[in-house]
């Protein structure tokens, strides 16, 4: 894991990612600085991996995110 918080797979969020996709689930849309201590690399990495995808200045929880939400609370 990176210090900003995400994980080398989605099945494994880290703790910056889990914060950031519980946010976009809790709340819709939001700015790309609400990200977990405002981190572009965990944005790029979350974008990478298709947990949230991009409109314009706002960033979305998509299908994928939902699903690694899902798996993360279930391992817990």
């Amino acid at each position: 894991m990176t210090d900003s918080g995400q994980a080398r797979s989605a099945g494994h969020l880290g703790e910056g990612a889990y914060k950031t996709l519980t946010l976009l689930e809790t709340t819709g849309p939001a700015p790309l600085t609400a990200t977990h201590k405002r981190s572009m690399v965990l944005l790029s990495w979350l974008v990478e991996q298709e947990l949230v995808a991009l409109r314009g200045q706002l960033m979305d929880l998509t299908d994928k995110g939902r699903e690694a939400l899902g798996q993360a609370r279930s391992a817990e």
